[in-house]
């Protein structure tokens, strides 16, 4: 069970640098590049692979595992809604935030995420919050913020309220994605969901992108259309990862790993687009660190190796 734990707490890890890589190069390519025309090529280009994937693999959408033995009315809502919030949803209004506002400032919102997965988690799944808990998503939002500290030095001209709100309102469509995952546990498969998640992403953003005459790709260059790949690929692994870390782990407790998002997407900056690393980059860093040691409570196992305390495992 122990390692089913790891395992599940490294595929949320995995999820949010995914996360972090795609916020980073889709950064650099809204630049030059249609928001609806990147969306619509990015989740194209990823069910593509994912069915690929499916195909080669031999993996079904349908988790062996499935009480019912076939999916149902309720599991396809279900698998349809997660690509409508997590790849429409969340990216309209992420996006649309993103060009009224800075990046900072949608650090310093984001930082609400952990927070709003675990409400709707004991709202919707009947998870509970004990104290680690707690004290791990307090920890975790501190280090967002601390991260995002360099916001409040000075303002700028591209911020506006009207951006914040956008950036806000995209954290509930992403918070309801891990509350739908964690329901469809061991009914879809994780690639199975990633797959219908990314569907339902190109099927509803290319009209958008089509509407709008954001689909000439002649203008742009081999550099470009890798940045594409590399955004869909980027993706792919989270829509994949986080729901086969749900799998394992109740959604509580993946709330906290949302803090790696902004780390790793500090880091990839500082190596990738020459941004410095400030010494309180280093003590948010620390503090997400901290959340996810307390939270995951592998403190206590360290004190107590060979005793496992079942009933927590769903909470």
């Amino acid at each position: 069970m122990r390692r089913a734990l790891t395992s599940g707490y490294f595929a949320l890890t995995f999820a949010q640098v995914g996360i972090s890589l795609n916020v980073v190069t889709s950064k650099f390519l809204l630049s030059s590049m249609p928001m609806f025309m990147l969306l619509a090529s990015r989740f194209g280009l990823s069910t593509l692979v994912l069915w690929l994937v499916l195909r080669l693999t031999g993996t079904s959408i349908m988790d062996p595992r499935h009480p019912q033995g076939k999916l149902t009315t309720n599991d396809w809502t279900l698998a349809i809604l997660l690509g409508v919030f997590a790849a429409f949803l969340f990216n309209i209004f992420f996006v649309w935030g993103l060009q009224h506002t800075t990046a900072t400032a949608a650090g310093i919102i984001g930082s609400t995420l952990p927070a709003l997965i675990a409400l709707f988690s004991v709202w919707l799944l009947k998870e509970r919050l004990n104290s680690a808990k707690i004290i791990a998503l307090a920890l975790a939002m501190l280090g967002i913020l601390v991260i995002n500290v360099d916001h409040f030095e000075a303002t700028s001209v591209n911020h506006t309220y009207f951006g914040d709100f956008l950036i806000f309102i995209a954290m509930f469509p992403e918070a309801w994605y891990s509350i739908i995952s964690r329901k469809l546990a061991n009914r879809v498969t994780p690639l199975g969901g990633a797959f219908i998640a990314n569907v339902v992403g190109f099927v509803t953003l290319l009209p958008c992108a089509l509407m709008a005459g954001a689909m000439d790709f002649s203008i742009y260059s081999s550099f470009e259309f890798a940045l594409i790949g590399v955004a869909a690929m980027s993706s792919l692994i989270f829509f994949w990862a986080w729901a086969w870390g749900l799998s394992f782990i109740p959604a509580s407790t993946a709330a906290i790993f949302g803090g790696v998002m902004p780390v790793a997407t500090t880091l990839f900056a500082i190596l990738f687009l020459g941004e410095n690393l400030h010494w309180y980059d280093s003590v948010g860093m620390l503090l997400v660190l901290a959340s996810i040691i307390v939270g995951a409570g592998w403190r206590m196992r360290v004190k107590a190796p060979i005793t496992v305390d079942q009933s927590s495992i769903g909470n």
